[in-house]
């Protein structure tokens, strides 16, 4: 028969062996990082073209500390301030710089600008602050509207009665709805940074000439293009 013993210096390393192993596990878990926190944000009402896309949620509460810059430039007969770029870095609870968010020229676009000296165009900046990976923003062609030309026959608060040459089209009205006046106006309106909308015609020398322009007030700025 044999005797199995184990000694007491056996049963002494196997306790604190044990004792190592959760001291351990416990120094782990207090290092783990702590949540950002992001499910107890709720985001703000924004307009529906720069609503983030269904489906995202936040994942990171930072907070942002930037400037909006501008450069004064030749408007009209005299001079005006004119948006040039933002600057702003982002921070997480524990005051460590996050990201950094600027406008440079994107390498991976072609530069069709002929009047920017830069490898391509300014875009929007986002830099990681810790490994300095960096993405950019890209313009995104918006469809053209579809809509109703004609003549306007009759307005109600639920629909409008518009005559087209192919007949009378009845348009429902969402509400709320918000209506405007086109009035005269003259080029002294026009400054750097309105939004305006031009009807041209192309001369016989190949240069367009202007017979309309229409000064868009600022919550109907849209898409730049021609």
């Amino acid at each position: 028969m044999k005797n199995c013993r184990s000694s007491k210096n056996q049963t002494t390393n196997r306790v604190l062996l044990a004792a190592c192993a959760t001291a351990l596990a416990v120094g782990f878990t207090v290092a783990l990082p702590q949540p950002a926190f992001a499910d107890d944000v709720t985001p703000p009402p924004v307009p529906t073209n720069i609503a983030v896309p269904a489906g995202n949620v936040p994942f990171l509460v930072g907070h942002g500390v930037g400037t909006q810059n501008y450069v004064c430039l030749p408007s009209g007969a005299g001079v005006a301030f004119t948006l040039f770029t933002p600057e702003a870095h982002l921070f997480s609870n524990d005051e460590k710089q996050v990201t950094s968010h600027f406008f440079s020229p994107n390498p991976f676009e072609h530069n069709t600008n002929p009047a920017l000296a830069a490898v391509g165009p300014i875009r929007a900046t986002w830099r990681h602050s810790r490994d300095s990976s960096t993405v950019w923003a890209q313009a995104k062609a918006v469809p053209p509207l579809s809509g109703v030309i004609g003549k306007v026959q009759s307005v109600t608060d639920s629909s409008v009665e518009v005559q087209t040459p192919s007949g009378v089209v009845h348009v429902d009205v969402k509400q709320p709805l918000t209506t405007y006046k086109q009035i005269p106006s003259d080029l002294s309106h026009v400054t750097s940074t309105s939004y305006v909308g031009v009807a041209s015609t192309e001369q016989a020398d190949g240069k367009e000439v202007a017979k309309q322009i229409i000064i868009f007030p600022e919550e109907l700025r849209g898409a730049e293009g021609q």
